[in-house]
């Protein structure tokens, strides 16, 4: 401002921003001139819009003047990549890139795309955002490629930035689409890669992870329809051999400003070869019984994989016929368990797409020798004392000899009388028209058994055939029963209530078969019940063992116990007494008792116990020796006790006979040599009368 005259007195000058004094002490923006009459704003920026108020005044009068700022803001680009690479197919958005909000603000109106000189117009594949300053292509394609250009126009001035946009197409190929191809051996075959994709695509043919193409062989051609660059490459194999077949991989693949990218497919490539056979084995002449192998290789290269069949005397053979085994891949036929009628010739047939191969052999089958009783591992039963027949039939021709033999010594020869005098063996042989072969029966007798004739009997069977000895056997268990005799140490047990007690038994001699837990059973003689575990009582040692906790006079009685097994069984009955100790009732220990001298002193002690209870008195802990004491007993037959009493009196008391006195119930357990007794405490005190005796002085 200016002063139209200089003011007297003189002026005070005060500026104000936005009703704020100004403040230009500290560091800022703001400044005044020397006179205060002029202020400068420096770098204003949009903070500073507002309303400036200058006021001069002096002691006359003040006079104001208000001035208002507006600050407008270009439009400025910050810094940017305006170089953008996109995949076909993916979204992509190119930015305006402004460095801040301009002011006034942007209308629409005012942002302008052009795509290669062409204004830009929107649709469901190209939007603009945030007041038309993003460009956003939600599905980029090779049409999509160009420059973009943003023309934005202001009152401060218009700006133009421009956007260079390449969509990348990765590698599509065309040809092979995984296909598989069948040529003959030795034939020419021409396998071509085709691919499109942008910038152009390198090809290659690769075989068991090796290049086997040149990249010379590429050709490309741009393909304007799809504004793609299309290449081929073309590999030939000449006279092609079994060892080239397999997968051939066309792989394309693009480096770019987005990485490196590829595709790959393959042409699967099967070479035939017809089939070519060489014996590996073959089985001419065989021992009935046993097995025939004819084996075959199919000669390599052979493909596809042959069809080999196989043909008997009795027409094809398959897999499902138990009397033959066929390898997995049926090169190799095993006759099984040959018979007579598996005689005569057989034929393997092997057969692919590319030819036949045929090779034929002949089987003679000899009979050997075949035992058909007993079965192997059976089991002969017999009881000790008993006598026993065995029964061992063998087939083949010629006629076979049979022999018996203890299987744990195959030296030990059993003939009659051998090797003792309670054995008979006897042979028998007879020809069967009916199958050609012999048929041989030897019996073996064996009396009055005995527990070591238990054991493996073993019967043989051999025969000379083809420059060789064939010898069969089968082996049969003798099980000799024998029944099991208990014993024990312990008939009559006798314990006490609440101790533990164990009954326990064994066996006597030889038992066969074993004793088995549940084949020993334990009963009370009283109820005939069996015994089992519960809370008191416990088997244990095999069921050998029975033990009784905590014992109560109700647990006497006699126990059985029974062990049966196939021979027949044992028992053992052994009794048990349960005493109790004495409990004396009354009178109660420590007890005291006043009886005046010369009267007569009574302790009437009562006590409970099994057998009835016998009685001791004491005085001073010294036996009374001939005390004068009536004893009687009452039996209960619901707790199974007695209760004794005994009636203990002395006559005529003196001071002389207080002091302790002990009354002393027991019982005598014979087998333990030991008494149980009980014991209770009287204190007596005698009473005297005071006498007075007179004297003169």
């Amino acid at each position: 401002i200016s002063l139209l005259e200089p003011p007297v007195p003189a002026a005070t000058v005060q500026w104000r921003f936005n009703n704020a004094v100004v403040n230009v002490a500290s560091p800022s923006r703001l400044s005044l001139s020397s006179d205060l009459l002029s202020l400068t704003v420096s770098s204003i920026d949009r903070v500073d819009v507002g309303q400036y108020e200058v006021t001069v005044s002096n002691a006359v009068t003040s006079a104001s003047r208000t001035f208002s700022l507006e600050v407008n803001v270009p439009p400025v680009f910050v810094a940017a990549n305006l170089m953008t690479y996109a995949i076909e197919g993916e979204a992509v958005t190119l930015f305006t890139g402004l460095e801040r909000s301009p002011f006034p603000a942007l209308a629409d109106s005012d942002v302008v795309w052009y795509h290669n000189g062409t204004e830009v117009a929107t649709s469901t594949a190209l939007s603009l955002s945030n007041g038309r300053r993003n460009l956003t292509i939600s599905m980029a394609t090779r049409a999509n490629s160009g420059s973009y250009t943003v023309n934005i126009s202001h009152v401060t001035g218009a700006i133009t930035r421009q956007h260079s946009l390449t969509v990348l197409s990765l590698p599509a190929i065309r040809r092979p689409l995984n296909a598989t191809l069948t040529v003959n051996q030795s034939e020419d075959v021409a396998l071509l890669c085709e691919a499109s994709a942008f910038p152009k695509t390198d090809l290659a043919w690769m075989y068991s992870g090796q290049v086997v193409s040149s990249p010379q062989g590429v050709t490309s051609v741009f393909e304007q329809s799809s504004l793609l660059i299309v290449s081929s490459l073309m590999m030939s194999l000449t006279s092609i051999q079994f060892d080239q077949r397999g997968v051939y991989d066309c792989t394309a693949s693009v480096s770019n400003m987005r990485g490196t990218f590829s595709q790959t497919t393959y042409t699967d490539v099967i070479v035939q070869v017809p089939p070519t056979v060489q014996v590996v084995s073959s089985t001419a002449e065989i021992l009935v019984g046993s097995s025939a192998t004819y084996s075959i290789n199919v000669t390599d290269p052979v493909f596809p994989a042959p069809v080999i069949s196989w043909t008997g005397p009795f027409g094809l053979i398959s897999a499902d016929d138990i009397e033959y085994s066929l390898s997995s891949g049926s090169t190799e036929l095993t006759v099984l368990n040959g018979q007579r009628s598996d005689s005569g010739n057989y034929r393997v047939t092997i057969s692919n797409a590319a030819g036949v191969a045929m090779e034929t052999f002949m089987l003679v089958v000899f009979v050997t020798p075949a035992i058909l009783q007993p079965v192997d591992s059976s089991t002969v039963e017999a009881n000790v004392t008993n006598p026993v027949l065995i029964s061992c039939v063998a087939t083949a021709f010629p006629e076979p000899s049979l022999s018996w033999f203890l299987d744990s010594s195959s030296t030990t020869l059993l003939s009659t009388g051998q090797p003792h005098s309670r054995i008979n063996v006897t042979n028998m042989a007879v020809y069967d028209a009916a199958t050609l072969l012999y048929s041989v029966t030897s019996s073996l007798y064996v009396s009055d058994l005995t527990d070591g004739d238990r054991g493996m009997y073993r019967c043989m069977s051999d025969l000379s055939v083809l420059g060789m000895n064939v010898a069969v056997s089968s082996s049969l268990q003798l099980d000799v029963l024998v029944p099991p005799t208990l014993s024990t140490s312990q008939l009559v047990v006798h314990s006490i209530a609440g101790d533990n007690v164990s009954l326990t038994v064994s066996t006597v001699g030889p038992v066969f078969p074993a004793l088995r837990r549940e084949n020993i059973i334990w009963r009370s003689s009283d109820s005939g019940l069996a015994i089992t575990s519960s809370n008191r009582v416990s088997i244990s040692a095999g069921a050998m063992q029975l033990t009784v906790s905590n014992l109560v006079r109700s647990d006497s009685g006699n126990y059985t116990v029974t062990a049966v097994n196939r021979g027949g069984s044992g028992s053992l009955t052994i009794s048990l007494t349960v005493f109790a100790e004495p409990t004396v009732l009354s009178p109660t220990n420590q007890s005291v008792v006043a009886v005046n001298a010369s009267n007569q002193l009574i302790i009437n002690c009562t006590a409970t116990s099994w057998p009835e209870a016998k009685f001791l008195f004491l005085y001073n802990d010294s036996v009374l020796a001939k005390p004068n004491v009536s004893i009687q007993a009452v039996f209960d037959a619901d707790t199974l006790m007695f209760t004794s009493s005994a009636l203990f009196s002395q006559n005529s008391l003196s001071f002389s006979d207080r002091g302790s006195y002990a009354c002393e119930a027991y019982v005598t357990v014979p087998l333990l040599t030991r008494n149980l007794t009980d014991l209770t405490h009287i204190t007596v005190i005698v009473q005297v009368k005071p006498t007075l005796m007179s004297s003169v002085p």
